[in-house]
């Protein structure tokens, strides 16, 4: 970590946590001073989005199934892949994993907590998740190589996931 340009810079390997920055200011008189403060988002490492959609027009009933995209993998229990769909039933987990992962959107074919819907993971929901109230989106923002879904509500049909995760170095 380090002050430049007028801004604390956290190196691309910074964790999040606590920090000290010692200032010395050189001119006519030297000041030294000791400067408390928090990397509070992210690593700063770079990081790549894959997009995942489901079905290759191959649809699986009422089974485990997992589709990867290098280098994350969608891993779902006794649930439903459908050409378009993937379908989380109610009571039914979908785990995200691979990489570390910072960001997951999920595009769902309905609107908030309906049917369907991005809401319909309820308490099932990992921390850090959101969604739009009227919308079919859903947001999870954290750092984890995996992230686990639970449809608790009622079930999920998700369209598109697309995952932002820290290349590794």
């Amino acid at each position: 970590v380090e002050y430049k340009d007028g801004k604390i810079v956290a190196s691309n390997t910074a964790e999040k946590g606590d920090y000290t920055l010692t200032v010395n200011v050189k001119g006519s008189t030297t000041i030294k001073d000791t400067v408390a403060f928090a990397v509070v988002e992210g690593s700063g490492a770079e990081t790549a989005k894959v997009t995942i959609v489901p079905g290759d027009g191959t649809a699986v009933e009422a089974t485990d199934f997992t589709i990867t995209k290098t280098p994350i993998s969608v891993t779902v229990k006794e649930s439903t892949l459908t050409a378009d769909q993937i379908r989380v039933f109610k009571g039914k987990k979908m785990t995200i994993s691979g990489a570390t992962i910072t960001k997951i959107e999920l595009t769902c074919t309905a609107n908030g907590t309906a049917k369907y819907g991005p809401g319909a993971f309820g308490a099932g929901a990992p921390t850090g998740y959101t969604f739009e109230a009227g919308g079919p989106n859903g947001t999870w923002t954290g750092n984890s190589t995996s992230v686990e879904f639970t449809a608790t509500d009622n079930q999920v049909r998700v369209t598109q996931i697309v995952v932002t995760y820290v290349v590794a170095a």
